[in-house]
C-alpha cells in the first residue's frame, strides 16, 4: 500500500483531508508539528475518529471517558485485557461490557475529533502522512460528519475563541452558581454545565465531565457568566502567613515602582527640551502609529481575514475575487477590512491560492 506524505507548508492539512475524503479512502493520517502529533482515522472517506497521539494515557479514548467520570480506571484495565485477546476496538468492548452507552461513546469520539481538528488546523508548519489500511472503528452514526461541515465548524470555533478567552482566560478558574439565580430556557447541555459549576470544579474539570469539548463548554460558561447566573469563586479566607507576606511584599514592590515612575514622568515633563518625546515616543501620537500595538492589530486583522477566506473557499469551492465578497457573504464586517493608519490590505487570488499582505494605499 502506497503512503501519501508531505509538509503542511506545501499542502495545507485542510486540503489534503478534503482530497482523501473526496476519493473515499480508508486509512490513517498522522500529522506532526514540533512536539505535537495527531492521528485521524477515515473509513471510505468518512472521519470516524481522531485523537492526540502525543498523549501519555494508556488509551486515549479510555482516558477521555475516565476524565468524564463515565468509567473507572479498573474498568478500562478490564477492557484492555479483553482487547489483547480479541483485538477489537476499545469503544466497542466498553459498549459490549455495558460499561458505557453507545451515546456516550459517540459523544467522546466527537469531542476527540473536534479537539484534534481545533489543534491541527492552527499548525502552520509540520508534516503529514496518510497510510491506507483497514479501520475497525465504527463511525458515530448519530452524527454523520462531512469534511466540509467539520472544517467549517472548527474554523468558526478558532475565530470565536479569542472573544471567549477574554471572559474565561484560564481553565483553572472555579465557578459557582449565584444564589437565587436559576437560568430559564436553557438547553440540556447548558443546564448540565450550569449544574457542574458548583464551586468545587475548575473550568477544566467542567470541560472533562460535560463531554462537550473546551469550546462548547467555555462558550456556555461565558454566556452563564455574562447573564449573571454563575460567578468566579473568590480566594478562600485563611491564607497562610507565608502567602500573606508574599502578597504584602508584591503590593509594596508594585507601589514603590509606581511612585518611582510618577517621579520620573514629572521630571521629564518639566525639562525644557524635547526629551519626553525622545524617551517616551508613545506621548507623541505620530509615533503611536508606528508602535508594536499597531503591528499587533494589523496581524490580528490579517489572521481573521485568512480564516474567513478559508471558510469561503470550503463553502464556495474557490477564493473570492475580492475581499468585499467576504462581507456580503456574512463572514466579516466592514470594519474587519479596514486598518488604522495609511496602509491597506492587498489581496490577490487565482481562485486556488491567494496572497494577502499589508502595504501602502494606492494613489
Amino acid at each position: 500500500m502506497t503512503a501519501l506524505e508531505g509538509t503542511i507548508k506545501e499542502f495545507g492539512i485542510a486540503d489534503i483531508l478534503q482530497l482523501i475524503c473526496q476519493q473515499q479512502k480508508t486509512g490513517v493520517i498522522t500529522v506532526e508539528y514540533k512536539a505535537g502529533k495527531a492521528e485521524i482515522y477515515l473509513s471510505e472517506g468518512t472521519i470516524v475518529a481522531a485523537h492526540d497521539a502525543t498523549s501519555t494515557a494508556i488509551n486515549s479514548l479510555g482516558d477521555t471517558l475516565i476524565r468524564a467520570k463515565l468509567i473507572t480506571p479498573q474498568e478500562l484495565q478490564k477492557a484492555l485485557k479483553t482487547q489483547q485477546n480479541t483485538f477489537e476496538y476499545m469503544g466497542e468492548i466498553l459498549v459490549q461490557q455495558g460499561t458505557v452507552t453507545r451515546q456516550d461513546l459517540e459523544k467522546a469520539l466527537l469531542v476527540q475529533i473536534y479537539e484534534t481538528f481545533y489543534d491541527i488546523l492552527q499548525w502552520k508548519e509540520g508534516s503529514y502522512k496518510f497510510i491506507p489500511k483497514s479501520i475497525k472503528i465504527k463511525a458515530p452514526v448519530a452524527y454523520p460528519l462531512t469534511i466540509e461541515s467539520l472544517l467549517l465548524d472548527t474554523l468558526r470555533m478558532i475565530d470565536e475563541w479569542t472573544d471567549i478567552k477574554r471572559t474565561i482566560p484560564s481553565f483553572d478558574i472555579l465557578f459557582q452558581q449565584v444564589p437565587g439565580m436559576l437560568p430559564e430556557n436553557l438547553r440540556e447541555d447548558g443546564l448540565f454545565v450550569f449544574n457542574l459549576a458548583d464551586g468545587s470544579r475548575t473550568t477544566q474539570h467542567i470541560i472533562n465531565e460535560s463531554l462537550l469539548g473546551r469550546f462548547s463548554t467555555c462558550k456556555i460558561l461565558a454566556a452563564l457568566l455574562q447573564a449573571g447566573y454563575i460567578s468566579p469563586v473568590t480566594a478562600r479566607a485563611g491564607a497562610s502567613q507565608k502567602s500573606f507576606k508574599k502578597i504584602s511584599y508584591q503590593i509594596f514592590s508594585a507601589t514603590a515602582s509606581y511612585v518611582v515612575l510618577c517621579i520620573t514622568i514629572v521630571i521629564i515633563f518639566f525639562l525644557p527640551t524635547t526629551f519626553p518625546e525622545n524617551i517616551l515616543p508613545i506621548l507623541n501620537p505620530a509615533h503611536l502609529n508606528q508602535s508594536s500595538l499597531r503591528e499587533y492589530r494589523q496581524n490580528r486583522t490579517v489572521a481573521k481575514i485568512e480564516k474567513a477566506l478559508e471558510v469561503y473557499r470550503i463553502k464556495q469551492g474557490s477564493y473570492p475575487e475580492n475581499l468585499d465578497k467576504l462581507m456580503y457573504a456574512g463572514f466579516l464586517k466592514e470594519s474587519d477590512l479596514k486598518l488604522q493608519g495609511p496602509d491597506q490590505i492587498l489581496y490577490m487570488t487565482d481562485s486556488d491560492t491567494f496572497s494577502l499582505k499589508i502595504g501602502p494605499a494606492e494613489k
